[in-house]
């Protein structure tokens, strides 16, 4: 049984022995192929992710970093949120006033540039208007022999004058100012008899009324900025006693009758009590050249008593009577018409200033019938006035001047040693 037993056991044995080989096999082989699946996928993934890692910028320890992409992102987003807040809300207060104070300050910056610039401008003007004036005076001259004289005034005193010849230096000098329209109708009314008849000073007759106020664009300094815009003198006949009309068109540059002289020398320092007094080189002649002794009543002396270009006398003065040089000698200068009620361009009393008042005195215009304190040389140049000399050319006079020397250059034959400053 033992033997049979054995013999029948043997085969099973061998076969459950290769069975157990083949399951044995069977498992290393799929655990082979397990393991190969497995490293497939881990290859895989390894892959997929550094696919990952080639796009995304790998991450430093620490706080994250922001890379250039995202942080170009972030200030566009922070720009337009800030840019829509703005537009949502416009400028702050402080923003405001910032940028008015910048205004401000530019304007302070150029304001006085800019008014720099116009009065230079202004100056030039006027440098032009006295240059034409007085090249229009030697024009004059040549064609006369002298120089127009300043008015009328008082014509008894001489040779008695036309009717035509009643008018002041500037009616006188319009043909050779380019005026020649104006002068012709002044004279053509003049010289109409049924115009004014036998009125002492026709000028001054309502008739004329229009005619007088009529402007000369030459004849005004325009840096005198309120009164270059009202050219006209609405003052002159009560200022005048009847020798001016009641209302003119103004004058800015009266002819220079030096140191007259004018009725009284309140800013010499040796004034004339009379007109016998010996004269002083700030106080010369009298009564504003026209004669020599009011007190004894008027008498003709043959001309101008004063010693500069003209004076209130109708005669003319002859350049060759000039004995102080004609460039060392004031023909004209620049004035504010509107603080000296006398100064119109057809007052015969008195179309001219004198150099007795300092330069470039201002007043007040309850002053303006005070003559002799009022009506001297000014402007509102700053600085000082523009003179046209008697040999045509044009200066600029400091205000602050020497008083001797300003009066100096006033006087015609004073023997004065002067020279320009």
């Amino acid at each position: 049984m033992a033997g049979i037993w054995e013999e029948k056991n043997i085969p099973s044995s061998l076969a459950l022995q290769k069975l157990c080989s083949l399951r044995i096999l069977l498992f290393h082989f799929w655990l082979r192929r397990k393991a190969a699946l497995v490293y497939v996928c881990m290859s895989k993934t390894h892959f997929k992710t550094r696919q990952v890692d080639a796009l995304v910028e790998p991450q430093p320890v620490g706080p994250p970093a922001i890379s250039w992409k995202s942080r170009t992102l972030a200030s566009s987003a922070t720009a337009q949120r800030r840019s829509e807040n703005r537009s949502a809300s416009g400028f702050t207060l402080v923003e405001l006033l910032v940028v008015i104070a910048i205004i401000g300050i530019l304007v302070a910056l150029l304001l006085p540039a800019v008014q720099a610039a116009r009065e230079a401008a202004r100056r030039t003007q006027c440098v032009n208007n006295l240059k034409q004036l007085g090249t229009a005076m030697h024009n004059f001259h040549d064609a006369n022999a002298e120089l127009p004289y300043a008015c009328y005034y008082n014509n008894g005193l001489g040779r008695i004058l036309s009717r035509s010849e009643q008018v002041t230096w500037v009616v006188q000098l319009m043909p050779f100012m380019e005026e020649q329209s104006l002068h012709g109708q002044i004279l053509s009314m003049l010289n109409n008899n049924s115009v004014a008849p036998g009125h002492p000073h026709p000028m001054v007759h309502s008739a004329f009324a229009e005619l007088v106020k009529i402007p000369i664009a030459t004849m005004i300094c325009p840096s005198d900025g309120e009164g270059a815009g009202d050219p006209i003198q609405i003052y002159g006949n009560h200022a005048g006693g009847g020798w001016n009309p009641t209302e003119a068109f103004a004058l800015w540059y009266p002819a220079s009758m030096g140191p007259t002289h004018q009725d009284a020398c309140p800013f010499c320092p040796e004034q004339k009590g009379t007109a016998s007094d010996q004269d002083t080189y700030c106080c010369q002649g009298w009564h504003f050249g026209t004669s020599n002794y009011p007190q004894s009543g008027w008498q003709d002396q043959g001309g101008c008593t004063g010693t500069g270009m003209f004076c209130r006398f109708p005669k003319g003065t002859a350049f060759k009577t000039v004995t102080d040089g004609l460039s060392n000698t004031f023909l004209a200068g620049e004035t504010l018409p509107k603080l000296c009620a006398f100064h119109t361009i057809h007052s015969q009393n008195f179309p001219i200033a004198g150099t007795q008042i300092p330069l470039n005195l201002v007043t007040v215009l309850a002053d303006q019938l005070n003559h002799s304190v009022a009506c001297g040389y000014k402007s509102n140049h700053p600085g000082g006035a523009n003179f046209v000399m008697s040999d045509a050319s044009v200066q600029f006079i400091q205000a602050d001047i020497d008083y001797k020397l300003y009066n100096g250059l006033g006087s015609r034959n004073g023997g004065e040693a002067v020279e320009l400053p």
